[in-house]
């Protein structure tokens, strides 16, 4: 059996709101994201993960997910973040949308809520197995407002 396809290639949206893409590399997947803030840059990133495994506008904000995670750097943050997101889906779960906070000061920490539901094969299909976010060319940049990080598929 062939490896999955990895999704189409994106660029970047025009205008200056939020938004997220995914990117090719050589064997993974990438996925960027712009926004005014570091809380929106990692609530984009969470969209854009999510979008490379599955159709998010199938999953219905049904119920929520509180989560708090940590890490050394701001990118470490970012694994850290991102990482939680593929334990829901190993367990069954993809958040819709994320409502991210982030600790002004100290070590870098994010908290929220998520909104999803349980996986469903049928209404939710793999397009792509995300296995692992990796820190090979991770940028996450608050005061430019952009972000992109690689996924071992």
């Amino acid at each position: 059996m062939a490896p999955p396809e990895p999704p189409a290639l994106s660029e970047e949206p025009p205008g200056q709101e939020p938004a997220h893409w995914s990117f090719g590399t050589t064997a993974d997947v990438g996925i960027a994201a712009r926004a005014g803030d570091g809380a929106r840059l990692l609530a984009e990133l969470a969209e854009a993960l999510v979008e490379v495994v599955t159709d998010r506008g199938r999953i219905a904000p049904r119920e929520g997910r509180r989560f708090r995670v940590e890490g050394q750097t701001d990118e470490g943050l970012v694994v850290a973040f991102l990482g939680e997101i593929l334990y829901w889906q190993d367990a069954g779960w993809l958040p819709h949308h994320v409502e991210v906070h982030l600790d002004p000061g100290g070590t870098p920490t994010a908290w929220g809520s998520a909104f999803g539901e349980t996986l469903q094969p049928a209404r939710h299909p793999v397009k792509v197995g995300v296995k692992a976010v990796t820190l090979h060319d991770l940028t996450f940049d608050r005061r430019a407002g952009r972000a992109s990080v690689i996924l071992d598929i």
